[in-house]
């Protein structure tokens, strides 16, 4: 599922399952903040592991054009939907990419009178050149079900106390005997 859900994130759209993903069930959302209350088993499930899976995952900004300004990850504090009020403009900024508020490679946020927006504007990352890039938290920035599957099952601590007492030979022998005697007594 997680890798699933990580083709949906990157939007690699050389998957006829993910165009479809992105056409027919997020439309307009993004899979950070769809609902997750309709749809098969599968797709409720995939779901509800993108909440555990967002702090493994970096949004590099660069040019903005591919992602969402108020449903993507991209800031620190996580996505900011529902949008807050209180721009300069009363412009429809829901589905807005994130290049609205980018000129030059700088930051360019318009008169902001929402509180919540200006808490945004006060901790913003830095922008790259070049294009937007998601990337795994990891030393080479790829993504593989072997770091997914650790997040959702950590390691458990080994017992490294003294063996068992079952590891003795003469237990081992002693367990054969009665597991022997009692199993011959079912045959009866």
């Amino acid at each position: 599922m997680s890798k699933h859900l990580w083709a949906v994130i990157k939007q690699d759209r050389t998957s006829i399952w993910v165009d479809w993903i992105i056409q027919v069930r997020l439309r307009d959302c993004s899979i950070w903040t769809v609902k997750d209350n309709k749809g098969a088993w599968g797709w409720r499930k995939m779901l509800s592991l993108r909440h555990t899976l967002m702090s493994h995952i970096h949004y590099r900004v660069g040019r903005g054009d591919s992602i969402s300004l108020w449903h993507d990850p991209w800031h620190p504090l996580g996505p900011h939907y529902p949008v807050p009020s209180g721009t300069s403009d009363d412009q429809d900024w829901n589905f807005d990419k994130l290049s609205i508020v980018i000129k030059e490679g700088q930051w360019n946020w318009p008169l902001i009178t929402d509180i919540a927006c200006v808490e945004i504007t006060h901790v913003l990352p830095p922008i790259s050149e070049g294009p937007d890039k998601i990337s795994w938290k990891a030393k080479d920035g790829s993504f593989n079900t072997s770091r997914a599957y650790e997040i959702f099952h950590p390691p458990v601590p080994r017992f490294s106390g003294p063996p068992s007492c079952w590891a003795h030979s003469k237990f081992r022998r002693t367990a054969l005997f009665f597991g022997l005697l009692l199993w011959g007594d079912c045959l009866h």
